[in-house]
């Protein structure tokens, strides 16, 4: 209940921004399910081009943070990659390049364990509390997804 009461304690704006949130994170979610990645990552590319026919609201991208974090306690499957790809296209569509970074560290459970996280202009967007654990794969070098 108390979930209830918090959504309706937001305003207007905020439970628009979840409920785009929320729809962006589980198309990603479906996608990754069912597209091997370079098919995602050529899929995700075009949909994070700038929109050009209808504004997108004006808030800054904390607020898409905020959106894409709280969102994705409630899509199944959200995970790291899925919010840091789902932030990217929906900053992407707003015109700001931000860049899918990905690490590794030796797993408890597992060999080898993966972590992703978005940046954007040096500043860790999406993923920051994870980053340390893991050791950082040089970047693609391609801007955007």
């Amino acid at each position: 209940m108390s979930s209830l009461r918090e959504l309706l304690a937001l305003t207007a704006g905020e439970r628009a921004l979840l409920a785009r949130a929320a729809y962006l994170l589980a198309a990603v979610r479906v996608a990754r399910a069912v597209l091997p990645w370079p098919r995602l990552r050529r899929l995700a590319a075009r949909a994070s081009r700038p929109a050009g026919r209808r504004p997108l609201p004006a808030s800054g991208s904390t607020d898409l943070c905020w959106a894409i974090g709280v969102a994705s306690r409630y899509v199944p499957g959200a995970t790291c990659l899925t919010r840091a790809l789902a932030l990217q296209i929906w900053l992407g569509r707003r015109g700001q390049a931000a860049e899918l970074r990905f690490g590794v560290a030796r797993g408890a459970e597992a060999p080898l364990d993966a972590h992703a996280w978005l940046e954007s202009a040096g500043r860790i967007l999406i993923g920051a509390a994870e980053v340390p654990r893991y050791a950082p794969l040089p970047p693609t070098g391609r801007r955007g997804v």
